[in-house]
């Protein structure tokens, strides 16, 4: 039996934790044992995002069949260890660094419906995603040591980076499929300064 963990399917996603996880370390002088331990429980969450879809049955019903018993034991295991190295992080954090953490989990908590819905896809979904995964630098770097005001900036940034990427994304795939979606092309509008 294969015992590998299910991988995340989506790219994009992958690409943004990557930046999102990446840049608080460069920016920061030095970086304490803390923000590596919230750095492991984000990707370990994020890790545990399949294992969910997959118990969901929104990789389909054979997958959510074969792939069942794995699932649940890697979304336990990953969930655990989210939570382990969450709360190790705790320990030393400001109470900025800890109020910052209510951004990502604020946006996760909003994906969550349509998560269970298998809406994550749709505009919003996506979008809520976005800001989810460019949220986590702002906690990341007040943990590291990183100033309010350049976490901000930093988070702020991300955030609007990724979301209009995702929008620009999405049209692209939309007229490559040749299938507009209107919200896309508005967005589309917007990112050109038409809106």
């Amino acid at each position: 039996m294969d015992m590998r963990p299910p991988l995340p399917k989506e790219h994009g996603a992958w690409a943004q934790l990557a930046i999102a996880t990446g840049v608080p370390l460069l920016v920061a002088r030095a970086v304490p044992l803390g923000p590596w331990a919230w750095l492991a429980a984000l990707w370990a969450a994020f890790m545990a995002h399949e294992s969910l879809l997959l118990l969901l049955g929104q990789r389909g019903a054979k997958a959510r069949t074969e792939e069942g018993p794995r699932a649940w034991a890697w979304l336990a295991l990953l969930a655990c260890l989210a939570l382990a190295l969450g709360a190790y992080g705790m320990k030393e954090a400001t109470s900025a660094a800890r109020w910052a953490l209510a951004a990502p989990l604020g946006f996760a908590g909003l994906l969550l419906p349509g998560t269970l819905r298998n809406e994550e896809k749709s505009l919003a979904g996506e979008v809520l995603a976005a800001l989810a995964l460019g949220s986590v630098v702002l906690p990341l770097s007040l943990r590291a040591g990183v100033s309010w005001a350049a976490a901000w900036q930093l988070a702020a940034g991300l955030m609007l980076a990724f979301v209009l990427a995702t929008m620009l994304g999405r049209r692209c795939l939309a007229i490559l499929r040749k299938r507009p979606q209107p919200l896309s092309a508005v967005g589309a509008a917007l990112l050109a300064g038409r809106g």
